[in-house]
Order: C-alpha cells, then structure tokens, then sequence
C-alpha cells in the first residue's frame, strides 16, 4: 500500500469543508471511520448553500445512510441522519475561523452542567442553541445514537452525549476535541467514548488540565484523559502508546515538519496544528481498513 496522505495545507486546516467526500458508493465504513468522515462533512455549508446541502446528502448515501436533518442556530450547525446498522448519528460542526466560533473556544470559565461537574461556558452555550431543535428529532426514533464531531465539534458531540445519557444506547467519537469539563463531569458522564488524537494536535492539549485547590480538582479533564486513540507520527493507529512514547513521537514529528513541510508556500507553519486538520483525522483511518490511498 502506497502512504498515507498527510495534509499541512492551510486550506485542510482552516476549510475543511472543501472537496469531494472520501466515501466511495457502496462502502460499508467502521463506526469510527464513518464518524471521522461525517465531522468534516459537518464543514460542508449546507446552512447557506443548497447545492453543499445536496452535496452532504449524496455523500451519505454513498454509505447508506438517509437523508439528513440540518440545524443551524447563530454559528453553531449539525446534522443528523440514520445509518445503514440502524443506528443515528448526529455529527457537529468545528470551529470556522472569522465566525462567532472563536469566541465560543475562547469562552473558558467553567459553568455548572445538569448531570454533574462543570462544563467549558463557550461551548455550553453553543451546545443550548441547537440542542432544543435536535433533541426531538431524537426522540421518536427510539434508535441507538453516535454522537460525533471534529474540534468544537466534539465538545458539543461530548455535551450531547452526557445530556443524551440512558434513553437509548450512545456512542461518542469525537476528533481532535479540546477537553470540555471537569473531573466531576468526567465522572458523570459515562457514555461508551472513543477519542481520537492525531499526534501533535494542540487542540487537544486546551483548555490546560488546571490543579487541584484543598484536594478538589478544578480543572479540565478529558473523559479518557489517559486514554487517547493516539495517531502517530507515521500515520497509525497506537491507541496503546504511552505518555513518555507519546513525548518522543510528537518531538520527532515537530523535526520532520519542520524539514519536510514549514517553509513551502501555502503550508501551516508548525505541526501542532497542521495536525488539527479534519482530514489527517479521516486518511489514516481510510487506510486502515484498506481503502485506495494516493500518497501526496
């Protein structure tokens, strides 16, 4: 098999939504690589553009999936739509640099969440604007849920998912999330969680772990803080890899950026966030199970 494609553009970075989908007619994708291709769909603006609306549409049926229901409220968007397993998936959209977005990442106060612990504010708030409108699509498909989403994207998905907890069996599959609340609502939230770490991924790294004040931890914390689905340097799968490992590849990955990618025109400066990218999140996941890949 020939590599796998690395994306350091600034366009993979900051337009995610730009070109044709990575599902092939007929493919019948894992859960995890059907979430990481449906989070940058999300990207597709199919809240002020018919045709990228059609366009989400028939990228979904390519792999079974129905028609999908869209929402948009203020700078917040999402689709749902039922899979071919019978299952729903709700996918969120990331941050889109020159939007309302930026001031919802950057909105980090810690607020109080229903079911237990303490949420990020910015993205609370983001979350409160579509999910009264998702909410009761939801609900009369009695249907098992995966809840997804890429950056901001999988802070809402993580949200919806705790706020979703025991009506019908869910799934969160989130990439590249930036951590959402505290240890309390970590420990409220108990959702079967799959997260995805591509690397150097800075994002994922934000808003910074905090400490603990009289032995109560006051900081954020990721649901699987010590348990990433950790995308190597090489492109692979190492959901075993451990902290020290994780230290050395992503110094050994900055060096190889900075050789390889940070100086050609029109590439992200540095690897901490060229790996942020949606589609470094898709291709090694496409390749793991085997799909076509174009090295570039």
């Amino acid at each position: 098999m020939s590599a796998i494609p690395y994306h350091p553009l600034r366009d993979d970075l900051y337009r995610p939504g730009l070109g044709p989908t990575l599902f092939e007619p007929g493919m019948r994708p894992s859960v995890p690589l059907l979430c990481a291709e449906c989070a940058r769909l999300a990207y597709k603006a199919f809240d002020r553009d018919p045709a990228a609306a059609q366009e989400l549409a028939e990228a979904l049926a390519r792999v079974g999936c129905g028609a999908p229901g869209l929402f948009s409220k203020g700078d917040s968007q999402a689709f749902l739509a039922p899979a071919a397993d019978g299952s729903v998936i709700v996918a969120f959209r990331g941050t889109e640099p020159g939007t309302g977005d930026v001031l919802t990442d950057i909105d980090a106060l810690l607020v109080p969440w229903p079911a237990g612990g303490h949420v990020h504010d910015g993205f609370a708030r983001a979350f409160r604007l579509l999910w009264p409108d998702i909410e009761p699509r939801l609900v009369p498909l009695a249907a098992p849920v995966i809840f997804t989403g890429h950056s901001l994207g999988a802070a809402l998905a993580t949200l919806a998912a705790s706020a979703w907890a025991g009506r019908t069996p869910a799934r969160l599959v989130t990439f590249g999330s930036p951590r959402v609340g505290d240890a309390a609502f970590v420990a409220s939230c108990t959702v079967e969680c799959q997260r995805y770490v591509d690397c150097c991924d800075v994002v994922t790294r934000l808003p910074p772990p905090g400490l603990a004040v009289g032995g109560i931890d006051v900081g954020f914390r990721h649901i699987d803080e010590d348990r990433p689905l950790f995308i190597g340097r090489d492109r692979t799968l190492r959901p075993d890899i451990t902290a020290a490992e994780i230290d050395r590849d992503r110094l050994a990955a900055r060096e190889e950026y900075l050789l390889t990618w940070a100086l050609r025109p029109g590439t992200v400066a540095i690897r901490d966030l060229a790996d942020h990218a949606a589609l470094n999140y898709v291709r090694p996941l496409l390749a793991r199970e085997g799909a076509p890949s174009i090295a570039g």
